[in-house]
């Protein structure tokens, strides 16, 4: 599994559903790239999402993206 993480200050995605046009929108976050192969299972699905969560990419209450 491989996935590239970029910061976005906003986003939207657009898609038809049911002949219905749906609109979903972020804030400040991440907008993800995943590939996985079949071989991928839960436990390496947990371990990159433990990584995800542990990236300092956005900055403190100084605006500082400091250790």
């Amino acid at each position: 599994m491989r996935i590239v993480a970029q910061r976005a200050a906003s986003g939207s995605v657009r898609w038809e559903e049911d002949g219905a046009q749906r609109v979903a929108t972020i804030g400040p976050g991440l907008v993800l790239l995943v590939g996985a192969a079949p071989s991928d299972d839960e436990t390496t699905v947990r371990r990159m999402a433990d990584k995800l969560v542990d990236l300092r990419v956005f900055g403190d209450e100084a605006g500082r993206m400091n250790l």
